[in-house]
């Protein structure tokens, strides 16, 4: 090679980008709703992809243009990074009744001595760990890296005003800043809310579930400050599978709520939301 020139790099055939594509679709059809990232994951694992933030964007490029072609359904991919702000408003009273009846949910945690909240680092972690929440009616707060004092005052306060025991299951990366992000969590929330007991248990990822799943590492960025004291291999969240990731969230949650309480808190609802419908047929029976 002559000074001056490059390397130059081979590109992939129209048939070995077939390949990533459907490899791309057989990974969110069996884990979904998931993230780009993760199915990165998915790929690499399968010797598809170099361990490369290249190959991130590769998958990325080619996740859009699936779904902008129709060939990817679009629920698959996650995104939790984009919010929306609006107020709640309604055409009349009976769009708001007939919206209520169908919505309704009973306080699961009424009866229970404890309060728990799923803490995770990324933004994009909402989208794989709602369905969880929702259905066991528990809170996500993503942190979106290192977060704010007021995030950090403001979920405080909202603890202080529970006044239950608060058991915070937290699910970020385990890199130099990752496990960092817990000990600042940690700290100012006691800080902030000094008459609740809180009770704080990284549940992923762990030093143990990178042998016992097998998880793929990445090489820990020397240029972290706080990668000198770090012990061990990097991995994200994103190499934990979408459903294990569920699974491991929803068995921390149920620790605290009984069979008991699920069925008679079922009960209960099934009976509401009855009342609220028939509540709702008298309403149209006399017209707005």
């Amino acid at each position: 090679m002559t000074m001056g020139t490059r390397r130059r790099q081979t590109r992939r055939t129209r048939e070995q980008m077939q390949v990533l594509r459907d490899a791309i679709f057989a990974a969110f059809a069996e884990e979904n709703p998931a993230g780009v990232r993760s199915c990165f994951y998915r790929l690499e694992a399968r010797g598809l992809l170099p361990k490369d933030e290249k190959s991130v964007k590769l998958v990325e490029r080619l996740c859009a243009k699936m779904r902008l072609a129709g060939d990817l359904p679009w629920a698959w991919v996650t995104d939790g990074t984009r919010t929306y702000h609006k107020v709640q408003t309604y055409v009349g009273m009976r769009a708001f009744l007939a919206e209520t009846a169908q919505s309704y949910r009973r306080m699961l945690w009424h009866e229970i001595e404890a309060h728990v909240e799923l803490w995770c680092e990324k933004h994009g972690h909402v989208g794989v760990l709602i369905e969880v929440a929702y259905r066991w009616d528990v809170g996500i707060y993503p942190c979106g890296g290192y977060p704010s004092l007021t995030f950090l005052h403001e979920a405080a306060e909202e603890l202080e005003e529970i006044n239950k025991p608060t058991f915070i299951y937290y699910i970020g990366d385990r890199d130099p800043s990752g496990v960092d992000i817990d000990r600042v969590v940690q700290d100012r929330l006691r800080q902030f809310a000094p008459n609740t007991d809180i009770y704080f248990e990284r549940l992923a990822v762990t030093e143990s579930q990178i042998h016992d799943l097998g998880l793929q590492t990445r090489p820990t960025k020397t240029t972290d400050s706080r990668s000198k004291n770090f012990r061990g291999e990097s991995v994200e969240v994103e190499a934990i599978a979408p459903t294990v990731l569920r699974k491991i969230a929803e068995s921390a949650i149920l620790r605290h709520i009984s069979p008991a309480q699920r069925i008679a808190t079922a009960r209960v609802e099934k009976a509401e939301r009855e009342s609220l419908a028939a509540f709702l047929a008298g309403w149209e029976g006399r017209g707005e």
